[in-house]
């Protein structure tokens, strides 16, 4: 297998399995994890421009004079006087405009078909009603800067030619404020001991990787598998949640952290794009609601935060949408989802504190 390229001899195989003592949990056999879907955007909250960030800001359209055209002005003098002349600025909104001048350049775009109208604005009823009302193209102007008298007699084909550079902007606004998939607000239940199973990870046996933590991790009961196969982040990480078991285990039972090797996904609810969060941390309250708390954590290296940056606002916006929300899922466990900013070992107690905010 060496020979034909099949077999890389820097790799090895690491085997990821749940400690039997939690198989037999009934948290195993019966919980569940709460995670959203990814869905095609539909943009059916869309009702107008500024939904999708079009922004109502007015194009520039310069008029290029007519002054002297009957009279000769190539001539030096001509063009000297043309220079001394006053510009002036006139805003002309589309609502203003001819329709059968905007439907002609709404035809040349390519872009602003009804179809595709519909499926950024799906409100949208008619070419008319796009072009008529102030929540779309009604609602927007154009600054003509000109000689005053150009300015009386903006022509048709001057008109055209704003109209052409208004809806290229509008276009590349669109195409860059929309996506084609989006993470739904709503979380489901899905049975834990379908999503959390024994694994074979491949690995390069010179990875900070293979160091499995397992001596670490053998007598800690709320550790569900045997081995943490993650970076050296992620095992500081570790290290720090075994520090707090104490204070936690004054509060919550049923402690149980999971790392999370590829088995589940949560998706951006702006744009629909997967994010396997490290660890998702379980602990039901002893008492009051006796609710579980469902936490998504990051470890995350100095070096990685800013570009994963989205991953840490996507954590903060679940944190917002689900601070009052309780979800109820039997007459017996109700659970609340959470998330937390990066943890990174310089900022340890920062994280902490952010941690213990989560779940009060």
């Amino acid at each position: 297998m060496k020979e034909k390229g099949l077999y890389d001899e820097d790799e090895v195989e690491l085997e990821l399995n749940l400690k039997e003592e939690f198989k037999e949990k009934n948290f195993y056999k019966h919980g569940v994890v709460y995670l959203n879907e990814q869905v095609k955007n539909k943009n059916e909250s869309v009702k107008s421009f500024a939904d999708l960030g079009v922004k109502k800001r007015n194009i520039e359209y310069k008029i290029t004079s007519g002054y002297g055209q009957d009279k000769a002005i190539f001539h030096e003098k001509d063009f000297e006087m043309q220079s001394q002349v006053a510009l002036h600025t006139q805003e002309v909104t589309l609502a203003k405009i001819e329709p059968h001048i905007i439907k002609n350049v709404l035809a040349k775009s390519g872009f602003f078909t009804f179809a595709n109208i519909k499926k950024y604005f799906p409100h949208v009823e008619s070419v008319n009603e796009f072009i008529s009302s102030k929540d779309y193209l009604a609602g927007l102007a154009i600054n003509f800067t000109g000689l005053e008298e150009d300015l009386k007699n903006i022509s048709n084909k001057q008109k055209l030619e704003a109209l052409i550079k208004l809806l290229a902007q509008i276009e590349s606004e669109i195409k860059g404020n929309t996506t084609e998939y989006k993470g739904t607000s709503e979380f489901k239940p899905f049975a834990i001991d379908e999503k959390f199973f024994d694994k074979v990870l491949k690995l390069n046996k010179n990875s900070e990787r293979v160091n499995g933590q397992e001596e670490f991790l053998t007598d800690k009961k709320w550790y569900v598998f045997n081995a943490n196969y993650g970076t050296s982040e992620e095992k500081k990480f570790v290290k720090m949640i075994s520090t707090q078991m104490d204070k936690l285990s004054k509060e919550y039972e049923e402690i149980y952290l999971m790392r999370n090797e590829l088995h589940v996904k949560i998706y951006n609810f702006k744009d629909g794009q997967a994010f396997a969060p490290d660890f998702i941390l379980f602990m039901k309250q002893k008492d009051g609601q006796a609710v579980t708390y469902q936490i998504f954590i990051e470890p995350k290296g100095a070096h990685l935060k800013e570009t994963d940056r989205w991953k840490e606002e996507f954590l903060q916006e679940i944190k917002e949408r689900f601070k009052d929300k309780i979800i109820k899922f039997s007459s017996s466990r109700n659970y609340k989802i959470t998330g937390v900013p990066f943890y990174n070992n310089e900022e340890e107690n920062e994280f902490k504190e952010a941690l213990y905010s989560s779940i009060t």
